[in-house]
């Protein structure tokens, strides 16, 4: 975003602030132009910009613009207003992948904190190259652009962090969520929520990583089909309610944030703390794919690196760095 942008949505975001501040009111473009420091034309042109936004702003001659009171609008303005920290959005009606956007606004140098959220994807990535699913208005789809600070060695636990921030977000929904490593969110044993990391290197330096977070939201059973239906869910399969999407997202932002602070901060032991807090992993048997090697084994711990620590049914102990599992009838 430029400084240009900057400026148009502190703009933007100022007159949805006093039009909301009193829903149905006219407010003259003088008058906003006049607390807001700007021209009339300014304000008419933020205006239009906010319609097309999906805000109902009415005008009238001689009276000005008044706001219609509405619910669950989702675009950067509504996202960025509930954020309790700081964060360029990035909002996208239709990307192909919400983790390509990034990691090309990353390679032109863009901060961190960036966050590109999307109404849709396309070409939507899951683990391992899977396709995710990302239909339009059915989840929340973001990614979000991390510059490391801290040792190559603990950039397992980024992914560890995005899944205790959509366990938190999760459980102050009044969802009984749980992790099955590394990156799967589960709520009664079905996937909720994907998380994918993915790394930009310059060299031997990390330069970027980009943290992709896919989250059913809308979805009911027949946008899974019948090969997903039985091992899918979203919030309101769950829980029967409106979900306000944009209080969701910028939620997930600041707790992924706060996470990603700890890290930065040497902290990442608590990461690894509260990921086991939520594990449905640990302390269960289950059934692992490593290459063309398929066992069942029992999960005893998560490592810094994020390597799950088992036992095999030989007794020997080792990590699994990556791979499928499966969890076993005990979990």
């Amino acid at each position: 975003m430029t400084k240009q942008d900057s400026q148009s949505e502190h703009i933007r975001l100022r007159i949805l602030t006093l039009l909301e501040s009193r829903p149905g009111d006219y407010f003259s473009g003088e008058e906003i132009g006049k607390a807001l420091g700007v021209s009339r034309s300014a304000v008419w042109k933020q205006i239009n910009r906010l319609r097309r936004s999906g805000y109902r702003i009415h005008s009238a001659p001689n009276k000005g613009y008044c706001i219609e009171k509405q619910e669950n609008v989702y675009n950067d303005l509504e996202i960025t207003k509930r954020l309790k920290t700081k964060a360029c959005v990035i909002f996208l009606e239709k990307t192909d992948s919400t983790n390509n956007t990034v990691k090309a606004l990353a390679q032109e140098g863009c901060e961190q904190g960036t966050v590109a959220v999307a109404l849709e994807q396309t070409a939507g990535k899951g683990r391992l190259g899977r396709y995710w699913k990302s239909s339009k208005g059915k989840g929340i789809w973001l990614s979000y652009c991390l510059r490391p600070s801290f040792s190559v060695a603990e950039l397992g636990l980024v992914t560890l962090a995005g899944a205790c921030a959509v366990c938190r977000l999760l459980k102050e929904e009044g969802f009984d969520a749980g992790i099955k490593w590394p990156n799967d969110i589960l709520i009664g044993g079905k996937k909720v929520c994907g998380i994918l990391t993915e790394t930009g290197f310059e060299e031997t330096r990390v330069e970027y990583v980009v943290v992709g977070i896919g989250l059913n939201v809308f979805q009911d059973t027949e946008d899974f089909g019948p090969e997903l239906k039985d091992f899918a869910t979203s919030l309101r399969l769950e829980k029967d309610k409106d979900y306000d999407m944009a209080s969701l997202a910028s939620a997930l932002i600041d707790y992924l944030y706060e996470y990603i602070s700890l890290l930065e901060k040497g902290e990442g032991e608590k990461i690894i703390e509260c990921w086991k807090s939520y594990s449905k992993t640990l302390g269960k048997t289950i059934y692992t794919t490593v290459g063309s090697r398929k066992e069942w084994v029992t999960a005893l711990d998560i490592r810094r690196d994020g390597a799950l620590i088992v036992k095999r049914e030989d007794g020997t102990v080792t990590p699994i760095i990556s791979g499928e599992i499966w969890l076993g009838q005990d979990g």
